[in-house]
């Protein structure tokens, strides 16, 4: 086995004022940066600035030399500056960063710290840069939902991956960054000269004329004007673009193609030292294999920048200027949040005056957003029901004339566009007789106050393969054109009244006025986003313009269209859903083509359009969907529970199972806990762990800083709150904000730190499955959620977010246990629980996450007792740990106790408790608020 030689500093550092840039290069994986504007560009050990804002250059080629994918030449302009590494990445520094090697020890293309590091796919270089952000305390660039990696360690697909040019972290170069830092102010041939100067070239890169079939030491040639070593030679460089051809219109801030579709690859740079001049020239962008992401090649590396680009520009895939802005996915997989079943989004990705239809289909392994760019005038796009389809109108609803429904196949490119005729705000229907699908729509969407709607028409079209079959059919009078019910009865339609037609009857009824909508009789606020029920019941959702008053519905004042109501056919309110925190209100509310969920925008503060939310109506569970822009008029479709899910290799009778083998209370209130993981856990960002006493006091539907779930369960010890954060919650939980656990003081003095894990958790099928498999920790196999959630658990009346509801039983009167536990703080086992209780503190800490100890209140009646609790130390001892846990908050910043006991003088009365030791459902919606008023308080990292 080769030793690996540490770095030689020594022999570069006597020759420093010849090397600075290599010495730099060699300490910048240390860098912490230096706070202050967020914009401003600070020095980066190992970096050069580059002043490129307000500067033009060019990118690609024009001439005799260029390759077709060159031309013609395009004219760039920037309007930021950044930095970039002045050296390529060494293998030393990956492999620190990284803790693997890709470049094998008997690699015969150069091996050394020093050399560039090669055989690394793109996906393995972005995660480099996201490990360098995560060092450096920057935002991250890349977002992604699991990653997969060939057998020798090389990561072949980052699944829901994003790119969030706009966060300042380390990334790889844009095309246009490096190629406007390899010319440093040329426009020649090369770098360096014309190609008379070609000559040159040996002073500058390592090529197939000079190298000997190897990389070299980096920074071992002239750097060039800018300062930068190897943008010649010695290795190809991973750029961030998708590969696509250039327009002809100058570009400013261009970031390559967008959603390029099949068979785009990704440029790579400089050329390397396996290839000829023609490679070295800074417009060449190709080698001559295809360089797919997961491809990896002795000749290919790369370098990173460092600088936030504002509003990247893209192209489309046939070089056309693409102005939507980018769409991050915030979940890569619904199936865990709709039942397992199948799922695709539309929606419209806006910038400016361009409305582009954007896709996603979350059925596939690795999701990301589709645009479909050759029309930018699309509304309201919905689904069909076979999830094969989508239809649109082009104008908004309060429009009386000039929209055009179109149809179009949903795929991962451009499809043919079928225009349907003149028409608004499409609702696809399926007869429940003939079994044919129809399209729901009015001939204007002018407001229904007006005179001019009662001789509106609402129509019915049939629909065969994407394409009209015979004559719209007249359904009723007034544009209804907010959908039909499942059994064709009702009707319904908004803005700004609700409105509902009873095909029973014929008659058309105002819904949702005084006093039934919680308001005054002199009320006459707005109703709109009207979305009828997919099913035959007749009910409607809908939001309305806000009221001052106290409303007697939900009990207070609201603003405009921050509640989501749901009535019944006769107007009467079943339920409401409240805007997520951060937004003034939902906008474009839909219901999806099942009655449990629905899709929405949001409007905050500012009037932005940035998220988009699924809502669980029967949980009132709310989930961000995806970030960007403008994002409006969503549709979601959701297809039927498949019989089968592809097990790829999976093992059914392990998997899941963490009930088996039955037995234990405990093991099957943690086999629910873990249900609730796997369904929660791309959207978890708060988690609470630890014994009863968390299980049934702390209820996340409280908890409205952040979407909480509670994992703990009866007999949860230290021991298996260190386990379950450090296995499952931090690794699988992207959007970790916070981990709160609580345990009771007398568990202090466990052996082991432990009551039951071992015995009870930690043999059962499901862990040692998982634990196996390393927590798969490199990603949860495709499936693996919606098999978990089908694997079948006693719910102990626990709900969907985690919560024991225990009843209203009081404290438990004055005859409580009063035998004190016979320890201190000089105890061993003591001593060894706070050690674990530390590590962990500090490990949390150390990621930026909020970490929360819980202390509960338990009955008063212990301030009058020797112990403090049943099985707890006494009062002296109790003081000792609460002083030495408080401590720690002054080393660990994120770390925060919240003690809830106070000594027993707490003010949690009969009604709030279950019994000595835990609190009753009203007690922990009590708790939580409190606690929710707390978390609201910490800083942000």
């Amino acid at each position: 086995m080769q030793v690996r030689s540490k770095p030689r500093l020594a022999a570069y550092l006597p020759g420093l004022a010849l090397f600075p840039a290599l010495f730099l290069s060699l300490l910048n994986c240390s860098f912490r940066e230096n706070p202050g504007d967020p914009g401003e560009i600070a020095s980066v050990p190992g970096m050069l600035s580059i002043k490129a804002s307000g500067q033009t250059s060019l990118q690609g080629a024009s001439g005799g030399w260029a390759a077709p994918d060159e031309s013609p030449a395009l004219q760039i302009k920037f309007s930021y500056d950044f930095l970039m590494d002045s050296t390529e990445v060494t293998q030393g520094s990956f492999h620190r960063l990284m803790g693997r090697d890709p470049v094998p020890d008997s690699s015969k293309f150069g091996k050394g710290d020093d050399y560039p590091v090669y055989d690394v796919s793109w996906y393995d270089a972005v995660l480099f840069c996201n490990a360098r952000s995560r060092e450096a305390g920057l935002d991250t660039v890349y977002a992604y939902g699991r990653l997969e990696r060939a057998p020798g360690g090389t990561v072949i697909n980052l699944a829901g991956l994003t790119v969030n040019l706009d966060k300042r972290g380390f990334r790889l170069p844009t095309e246009a960054e490096w190629e406007y830092a390899d010319r440093a102010g040329t426009e020649t041939d090369f770098a360096w000269g014309p190609l008379a100067d070609s000559g040159k070239a040996g002073d500058f890169a390592w090529f197939s004329s000079n190298a000997r079939g190897t990389t070299h030491q980096v920074a071992s040639m002239k750097a060039n004007r800018f300062g930068l070593y190897d943008m010649s030679g010695n290795v190809m460089e991973w750029v961030n673009d998708w590969k696509g051809p250039y327009g002809t219109l100058a570009e400013t801030d261009f970031s390559g193609a967008r959603d390029p579709g099949v068979g785009f690859d990704i440029p790579v740079k400089g050329g390397a030292f396996k290839y000829g001049l023609h490679e070295l020239r800074p417009a060449n962008r190709s080698a001559t294999y295809t360089t797919i992401r997961s491809a990896t090649a002795e000749y290919v590396g790369f370098r990173c920048a460092l600088g936030a680009i504002a509003q990247p520009h893209y192209s489309t895939p046939d070089g056309t200027r693409a102005a939507t802005d980018p769409v991050e996915l915030e979940l890569t997989r619904l199936g865990s949040l709709v039942g397992g079943r199948p799922a695709k989004l539309v929606f419209v990705n806006a910038t400016q005056s361009v409305r582009h239809l954007a896709y996603v289909d979350f059925r596939v392994s690795s999701p990301r957003v589709r645009e479909f760019g050759d029309a930018d005038d699309v509304f309201y796009p919905v689904i069909s029901p076979d999830g094969n389809w989508v239809a649109y109108g082009s104008a908004v609803e309060g429009t009386p004339t000039g929209s055009m429904l179109s149809i179009r196949r949903l795929g991962d490119s451009l499809t043919a566009i079928t225009r349907i005729g003149s028409g608004f705000i499409p609702r696809w229907w399926v007869d429940p007789v003939s079994l044919d699908t129809f399209l729901i729509y009015s001939n204007s969407a002018v407001d229904n106050s007006q005179s001019q709607w009662k001789s509106d028409k609402t129509l019915a079209l049939k629909i065969q393969g994407g394409k009209p079959s015979g004559e719209p059919i007249e359904l009723a009078e007034g544009g209804f054109h907010d959908g039909r019910s499942s059994n064709g009865r009702w009707l319904a339609t908004g803005f700004h009244y609700l409105k509902v037609r009873d095909g029973a009857t014929g008659l058309s009824h105002t819904l949702f006025s005084a006093p039934g909508d919680g308001k005054t009789g002199t009320d006459t606020s707005q109703v709109c986003n009207v979305s009828i029920a997919p099913d035959s019941t007749g009910r409607t959702l809908f939001l309305d313009f806000g009221y001052e008053g106290n409303s007697t519905i939900t009990g207070s004042f609201y603003d405009i269209h921050q509640i989501a109501f749901i009535a019944d056919a006769e107007g009467r309110v079943e339920r409401w859903l409240t805007a997520p925190p951060g937004e003034r209100g939902w906008e474009d509310l839909e219901w999806t083509n099942h009655p449990d969920f629905a899709v929405s925008g949001a409007t905050d503060n500012v009037d932005g359009h940035h998220h988009l939310y699924l809502l669980n109506l029967k949980d009132s569970v709310i989930t961000r969907l995806a970030t960007g822009t403008q994002l409006s008029t969503p549709g979601l479709w959701l297809g039927e529970v498949p019989a089968e899910i592809p097990t790829d290799g999976l093992s059914l009778d392990s998997l899941g199972q963490y009930a088996n083998p039955a037995g234990s209370v405990a093991r099957e209130v943690f086999a629910n806990k873990m249900h609730v993981f796997w369904r929660t856990h791309a959207v978890m960002e708060g988690a609470f762990l630890g014994s009863s006493q968390m299980a049934d006091g702390l209820d996340p539907a409280e908890i409205k800083s952040l979407r909480a779930y509670n994992l703990a369960y009866g007999e949860g010890d230290m021991k298996s709150v260190d386990f379950i954060a450090r296995n499952y919650v931090l690794p699988h939980c992207p959007k970790l904000k916070l981990v709160a656990f609580s345990v009771p003081l007398g568990w202090f003095d466990l052996v082991n730190f432990e009551l039951s894990w071992s015995a009870r958790i930690a043999n059962c099928k499901g862990v040692q499955y998982d634990q196996n498999h390393d927590f798969w920790r490199t990603g949860v196999p495709f499936g693996f959620e919606e098999l978990a959630a089908r694997v079948p658990y006693n719910d102990y009346s626990i709900d969907s977010l985690g919560l024991f509801q225990f009843p209203s039983s009081g404290w438990g009167g004055n005859s409580l246990d009063d035998l004190p536990a016979p320890w201190d703080l000089t105890s061993p086992n003591y001593q060894n629980n706070m050690r674990v209780f530390e590590q962990l503190v500090a490990d949390i800490s150390a990621r930026k996450i909020h970490c929360v100890f819980l202390n509960f209140p338990v009955s008063p009646v212990y301030k009058t007792m020797i112990s403090t609790s049943a099985g707890g130390p006494n009062l002296a001892t109790t003081k000792a740990i609460n002083a030495q846990i408080s401590a720690l908050q002054s080393k660990y910043p994120y770390f925060h106790f919240i003690d809830m006991n106070q000594d027993g003088n707490h003010d949690f009365g009969e009604s709030d408790a279950f019994d000595s030791m835990h609190l009753s459902r009203s007690g922990a919606a009590k708790l939580s608020a409190r606690l929710d008023a707390e978390i609201a308080k910490f800083p942000q990292p």
